[in-house]
């Protein structure tokens, strides 16, 4: 109630219980996360985040797709996919959840967040840091590491140390 209560910019005092029942079943809809993330592709990235995290807490388990990537633990192909959500409509990568969507978490936060902000500043041209983000989440008590990059403005992105060839640019 309190997510569509947000993006409508109602508070929860003004929602009347027919609204209630309505949405109530709207939420239960198999559909509800691809409709509530079409509506969010108009409102701010961190409106998005915000309502995003709730979503993936509170559903049965997470799945990748175009904006979401899912890691076991840090590798340096990480960079591909940076490279390839900088060039395309952005996305997340959730390190610390496995293929299956269950959660089995990261041991070394710093050390993994360290490793992924220095691959994607030093392996990526032009630069592409100041289009993403990388912080600590807890997931079914577990740390996962999630780094979000949105759309650059500088394309194409590549990898330095292949070019500005079809092997070095990627896209998703």
């Amino acid at each position: 109630v309190f997510i569509i209560a947000y993006i409508g910019g109602f508070t929860a005092g003004e929602i009347g219980w027919n609204c209630f029942f309505c949405i109530l079943t709207f939420i239960r809809h198999k559909n509800f996360t691809k409709y509530l993330a079409y509506i969010l592709d108009n409102h701010s990235n961190n409106d998005y985040n915000i309502i995003r995290t709730i979503i993936i807490k509170g559903s049965e388990r997470m799945t990748e797709n175009k904006t979401t990537e899912l890691k076991r633990e840090y590798i340096d192909a990480i960079k591909n996919t940076v490279t390839a959500f900088a060039n395309c409509d952005g996305g997340s990568i959730y390190i610390g959840i496995n293929d299956d969507g269950s959660v089995c978490g990261v041991e070394d936060v710093d050390s993994t967040m360290l490793r992924a902000a220095s691959a994607i500043r030093d392996a990526i041209r032009p630069d592409v840091t100041m289009f993403t983000e990388c912080r600590n989440e807890t997931m079914d008590g577990k740390n996962v590491v999630v780094i979000t990059v949105q759309r650059g403005t500088a394309r194409p992105y590549y990898l330095a140390g292949k070019g500005i060839r079809p092997e070095g640019v990627y896209v998703r």
